[in-house]
């Protein structure tokens, strides 16, 4: 649910994450593991983002097309990025985002800059993986991770 305007940014932020699972028996919302994890990274990654220098401009963006979890701008570049987050290090680059999840990115974005009438920008699609726990964690920021057509 998007709910507030950064008119600085001339977007939507989404100050919720996305809905957990709800508990059939007292139709309460809880979280899965995973979607706590994916929680904790997002916010380790826009923390970081923040540190150097981006305005976070959106989070947790989505359509029916497909979802950005992060988007940010610096200077003249937005950047539309995807989130991994792992306990352990156990993955390669090349298997964190698919092809067609990378689809679903660049069709949001399109969307995203036709909706807010973003002109004149360099648009970018990076991955943050965030490898840890909150308290102990890396992070890598992959710039130009994959190309929109």
């Amino acid at each position: 649910m998007i709910s507030k305007v950064d008119t600085s940014c001339n977007v939507l932020l989404d100050p919720g994450s996305k809905p957990g699972v709800t508990n059939k028996k007292n139709k309460v919302p809880h979280l899965t593991k995973q979607r706590k994890l994916g929680n904790t990274g997002e916010k380790l990654a826009a923390a970081y983002l923040k540190s150097e220098g981006f305005k976070i401009c959106a989070v947790n963006f989505s359509t029916k097309l497909g979802e950005i979890d992060i988007i940010a701008q610096k200077y003249d570049f937005i950047s539309f990025i995807e989130v991994k987050t792992r306990k352990k290090e156990h993955f390669a680059v090349s298997q964190v985002v698919t092809k067609s999840k990378q689809q679903k990115i660049i069709k949001t974005a399109k969307l995203y800059t036709m909706r807010h009438k973003i002109k004149n920008k360099v648009l970018r699609f990076d991955i943050i993986t965030v490898i840890g726990s909150q308290d102990d964690h890396k992070i890598n920021h992959i710039k130009n991770a994959f190309y929109g057509q």
